[in-house]
């Protein structure tokens, strides 16, 4: 419907540079998952469950958006039933 649209280079359409909105997205994101994470360390001691090595990759997975939070609970709930 819009393919044929064109806009000029001299019509003054300014595209704003989103990279460093974008940055402070990740990185508030990256802190929020980083105190959930550790959040659920914690609980996971006081209810003297061992917190594995493969639990912390698990984990770092979600820190760095590799995972959701569903995906994160998937992925520890397959680690414990194996």
């Amino acid at each position: 419907m819009y393919r044929n649209i064109r806009v000029p280079i001299s019509s003054g359409v300014r595209i704003p540079n989103l990279e460093p909105q974008l940055l402070e997205i990740r990185n508030k994101e990256s802190e929020l998952r980083t105190r959930q994470s550790n959040e659920a360390r914690v609980l996971s001691r006081l209810e003297n469950l061992e917190v594995t090595p493969a639990t912390k990759a698990i984990f770092q997975r979600y820190i760095t958006g590799e995972l959701t939070l569903a995906d994160l609970d998937s992925a520890i709930d397959q680690y414990l039933t194996r």
